[in-house]
């Protein structure tokens, strides 16, 4: 508040009576996250051999989940027996991001 609502003199600089506190807890929200590795491979100009770096030992295919979402939906469907179908909905309220059932399967099955 910075001006008088009864005669709009300037308030900024006058000392509160006293100092009203309300706190609300929440959860901030859950976006989902893609990150982009990239290797690159090189060819050695003096020998001629192909070189490649290596991808984190955990990214294995071109796309897929990383290990944080898949422990969630793991917990989900094992832990607190909620059906694939249920899980997928869950994750799209959660963080707006479509996952099949199916999906849900080949997580347990790895």
């Amino acid at each position: 508040m910075t001006e008088c609502k009864g005669c709009g003199q300037s308030l900024e600089h006058i000392a509160p009576l006293q100092v009203d506190i309300r706190q609300v807890f929440d959860l901030p929200v859950v976006r989902m996250e893609v990150t982009q590795h990239e290797r690159e491979v090189k060819c050695c100009p003096e020998c001629h051999l192909v070189q490649q770096a290596e991808f984190p030992f955990y990214v294995t295919n071109h796309v897929q989940y990383g290990p944080a979402i898949t422990s969630l939906v793991l917990y989900w469907n094992h832990a607190q027996l909620i059906p694939c179908e249920r899980v997928t909905e869950m994750v799209k309220a959660l963080v707006d991001h479509s996952m099949s059932a199916g999906t849900v399967v080949n997580m347990t099955r790895r």
